[in-house]
């Protein structure tokens, strides 16, 4: 269905592509300037603590103003990461607030665009100038972009880690610096490490030996630039009360600080200061659901029960029934000898990681740019019609605004914004997971070439 629109409205699609490439800059450049940008401005003030010589874990607010981001309501901050985030982040710290977030927005659009390029290039998948046109205009309807750029957030960094992995992985068979690379985006964002049994799965075991030793390699690394205490701090104190709360916590949590009293006293609502100085709307994204995981929704299963379960107790059961399916699924090989099976190797594990994940962002699901191609021209699937529609439909979900599902909902808002996400991967992973195995396809009706495309 989509090569024939390909053919007949191809001069539409480089005027369509150029008109949704400026639409994200215009709101990247929104977002750069009016909302405080939430997720970077904890990261941000972290680095900033670290380098003044105070704990990037503790709202500092009370001691210095300037390392406040302006919405950390709890004796805790808002950072999440590892303490060697929040020291390789120090250098743009040394930036006015403003500066800062101005360049971490208009890097971050840089480096998804090369992410996806990379990730692309590397499973060896070669898409004519019409299809590369009709993904990039998909790419950049996919609303989970918008929230990345609004909440400042880092998962664009992830990707190009994994991206740069596989790239090492497929396109120049060094399996075991693809996985030490992989590693890096686990020190980022903790769930990218659940990669290490799928790599095991897609058979690339020299992956997964390269991923173990880097992650010991830089733990080591962590442990000499960042000193014992931060480290031990952040494993057996900071990790618990993340995988519990997240950001938030109990009222016994919150700080009764006067100078948060103060500076909002100053400022309308809806306004925060962060840097003690500079003045923004807290967010210009309405109706925002931030979660995009399948533990919640299985946590409060057990709620119904009575059952108060932390999420890592939910989310490793997951992971192992996600291990033990793909192994199933994948029991007679991988399909790694074209582009489009190893690029439904790198979908699968990568929607398998956001579902499980004690914690998945929406942001997380900018990982789905570069699978685009698969998703709009993947293999057909004779006999799997079903799987094919819902992956179409999955593929809607994801670009369906939020502002719009609020309109649905009509009074059943956080269940059914983060419920879409939820349902779109799981409506997605199959058709990753068929076109992995290691059986030959048909390629849609579109395996067309570039010439056939122009004519």
């Amino acid at each position: 269905m989509i090569d024939p629109f390909l053919r007949r409205y191809h001069a539409l699609l480089l005027p369509l592509a150029i008109l949704a490439v400026l639409r994200v800059i215009g709101f990247a450049y929104l977002y750069s300037r009016d909302p405080v940008q939430t997720d970077f401005a904890a990261m941000y003030h972290a680095a900033a603590s670290m380098r003044a010589g105070f704990d990037p874990y503790r709202n500092n607010v009370d001691d210095d103003l300037a390392l406040w981001d302006g919405a950390a309501s709890f004796r805790h901050s808002r950072f999440l990461y590892p303490p060697i985030v929040a020291y390789a982040l120090q250098p743009i710290a040394l930036l006015p607030y403003p500066a800062a977030k101005t360049l971490w927005t208009a890097t971050s659009l840089l480096i998804l665009a090369a992410a996806t390029v990379i990730a692309i290039r590397a499973v060896g998948l070669h898409l004519d100038r019409p299809r590369w046109l009709f993904t990039i205009i998909v790419i950049a309807l996919l609303f989970p972009l918008l929230p990345l750029l609004e909440r400042g957030q880092i998962d664009q960094v992830t990707l190009l880690f994994i991206s740069i992995g596989f790239y090492l992985i497929f396109a120049r068979r060094r399996d075991l610096a693809g996985g030490a690379v992989i590693a890096l985006a686990g020190f980022v964002k903790l769930q990218c490490f659940y990669l290490l049994p799928l790599l095991l799965i897609a058979r690339r075991p020299r992956a997964a030996v390269g991923m173990a030793i880097a992650i010991a390699a830089i733990a080591l690394l962590q442990l000499a630039l960042c000193g014992v205490w931060f480290n031990r701090q952040y494993v057996f104190e900071e990790l618990p009360r993340i995988s519990r709360f997240g950001e938030t916590g109990t009222d016994a949590m919150r700080i009764d600080s006067p100078t948060i009293r103060a500076v909002n006293a100053k400022v309308p609502p809806g306004d925060v200061i962060a840097s003690g100085k500079f003045q923004y709307h807290y967010t210009v994204l309405p109706n925002y659901a931030a979660l995009a995981s399948l533990v919640p929704y299985v946590r409060g299963v057990f709620n119904l029960a009575h059952l108060r379960l932390p999420s890592p107790v939910i989310s490793f059961p997951l992971l192992a029934a996600a291990v033990a399916l793909a192994s199933y699924v994948l029991r007679r090989g991988v399909a790694d000898d074209d582009g489009y099976g190893r690029l439904a190797i790198v979908a699968a594990s990568m929607i398998i990681v956001m579902l499980i994940a004690p914690i998945t962002w929406t942001t997380n699901l900018v990982w789905l740019a570069p699978i685009v191609p698969l998703m709009l021209f993947g293999p057909d699937l004779p006999n799997h019609r079903l799987v094919i529609a819902a992956a179409v439909v999955g593929l809607i979900l994801l670009l369906l605004p939020d502002p719009l599902i609020y309109f649905l909902a009509r009074g059943h808002l956080d269940a059914l914004l983060g419920a879409r996400y939820v349902a779109a991967l799981l409506l997605l992973l199959p058709y990753a997971l068929l076109i992995a195995r290691h059986q030959p396809f048909p390629v849609r009706s579109a395996e067309a070439t570039p010439a056939s495309m122009a004519g």
